[in-house]
């Protein structure tokens, strides 16, 4: 059996790549062809001249970058999906998924009911404030335990008890945390919302400051050292 001549392989690549799902646009850039003859190409209209089965078999690299470039959208794409159902399947509202992805409520919701494909300005928001999201650290009578709170009142709500634990701190005038006595925090954990008490005894919190448990950014790199040696 003889080897396909040139013009068949090259007719062959253009049908593979329109076969692939890429738009006759993104053939055309790939390829060196114009637009319209590959449209009228692939529509069966014309054949494939010489100047373009010489581009076709030229930019076969280009094609295969292309090829690339496009398993990264599709990773990408499932990736900003996940984590838009993550968060909801966690028990977040679609008001919060929509302020921590970046994305309006109106493109959440046609995005969740299958009304809207997960366009590359939504992928690309998504994946950045992906890498943003993280829990925070919320001190109990037992010591500091990550949380991710319900929503942005109630995670400024933990950051200002942290400060003026801080500031209570180094001042040593625990009555700076009066406003915060039988006040809660609401998070997310395992799917369901709780409501978690903040420390105010000043007992506890000195007891606390003598295991080191008061100041978050030491406790993190601490927390950080143990992860990334294995200890749990």
């Amino acid at each position: 059996m003889s080897p396909p001549s040139q013009k068949q392989t090259a007719l062959r690549e253009i049908r593979r790549l329109r076969a692939e799902g890429f738009s006759q646009y993104e053939i055309a850039r790939a390829t060196n062809v114009s637009r319209g003859q590959i449209f009228n190409i692939l529509s069966g209209r014309t054949g494939i001249g010489k100047k373009s089965i010489a581009a076709v078999i030229g930019t076969r690299e280009r094609q295969r970058e292309m090829r690339v470039v496009r398993e990264q959208a599709t990773i990408q794409k499932r990736i900003a999906e996940r984590e838009i159902r993550r968060l909801q399947a966690v028990g977040f509202s679609q008001q919060e998924v929509a302020r921590r992805t970046n994305v309006s409520r109106r493109q959440l919701r046609d995005i969740l009911s299958g009304r809207r494909q997960i366009g590359k300005k939504t992928i690309a928001a998504v994946i950045e404030t992906r890498k943003a999201q993280h829990g925070m650290l919320l001190l109990r009578d037992y010591g500091n335990v990550w949380v991710q709170p319900a929503n942005a009142a109630n995670r400024s709500l933990l950051g200002s008890y942290w400060h003026a634990l801080g500031v209570a701190r180094e001042t040593g005038d625990w009555s700076l945390l009066k406003k915060y006595k039988n006040r809660s925090v609401t998070v997310i954990e395992k799917g369901q919302r709780g409501r978690l008490k903040f420390v105010t005894d000043p007992g506890i919190l000195r007891e606390l400051e003598d295991r080191h448990q008061l100041d978050p950014k030491e406790v993190t790199r601490y927390d950080l050292r143990r992860a990334k040696r294995g200890i749990r």
